[in-house]
């Protein structure tokens, strides 16, 4: 798998109404990871006097108002797919139009941070405070050099003393759950499969392939990312 089938997978995920989104089965769940990811921004900027920021895998931009809340001067959002960084870029623009004072300013760049250098296609080249990645750094564990290369495009161009947020699933739990049921975690929700069953004793630390279906809203193929590893 490559960085393109997720692109395509992204771009072709239906777009909902907020009515669509409240009679979703996983309305709540997305409550939740809305208030972690609002959490992170909150305590990660608290200490930044109006922090220049980098989104990598920013999607259609709904951490946007988090940011603004978060009080910023500049963001840099970056994507793979097109589709997701226009409806970004989009909702970026109602924004502009509702606020009576100034926002703050935005660039959007469709890239692959997993094969492509980052900062030779952002205008600027002042440093950031605050790099985020959410819900998409294990995608990038296909194989090592993507993920060094993902990494390297969250690190290069971030300030000393800056912040790097993100969140990922739990590769322990994943392994766990389906170990449990030969190969194959199920409940009302959500499907976890894991690709191969004879290498669940011991997955690979690059290219733990996993299948991961939720209320029928994300049907693509994912990578385990154990965090000790991302830390290294």
């Amino acid at each position: 798998m490559s960085s393109d089938t997720v692109a395509d997978h992204y771009n072709s995920v239906r777009q909902e109404d907020i009515v669509g989104r409240a009679d979703s089965r996983i309305f709540y769940m997305r409550n939740l990871n809305n208030w972690m990811k609002s959490e992170l921004i909150q305590e990660s900027s608290s200490s930044l006097l109006r922090p220049r920021v980098l989104d990598l895998a920013c999607g259609k931009g709904g951490d946007l108002r988090k940011w603004k809340v978060a009080n910023i001067e500049s963001i840099v959002m970056a994507d793979v797919a097109k589709v997701s960084l226009h409806h970004a870029e989009e909702r970026y623009k109602q924004m502009l139009q509702r606020e009576r004072y100034g926002l703050f300013s935005a660039e959007f760049v469709h890239a692959d941070c997993c094969k492509e250098n980052l900062k030779s296609k952002i205008s600027s080249h002042s440093e950031f405070d605050l790099v985020s990645c959410q819900f998409a750094l294990h995608y990038s564990f296909i194989d090592e050099q993507s993920a060094r290369t993902f990494l390297r495009n969250a690190t290069e161009t971030l300030r000393p003393g800056g912040y790097l947020i993100g969140t990922l699933p739990d590769a322990e739990r994943i392994v766990w759950s389906v170990r449990e049921n030969d190969g194959e975690f199920r409940n009302s929700v959500c499907t976890i499969r894991y690709d191969n069953k004879d290498e669940l004793q011991s997955p690979p630390l690059f290219g733990a392939k996993f299948h991961f279906t939720l209320d029928s809203q994300v049907n693509c193929p994912e990578f385990l990312a154990y965090f000790p590893l991302v830390m290294q």
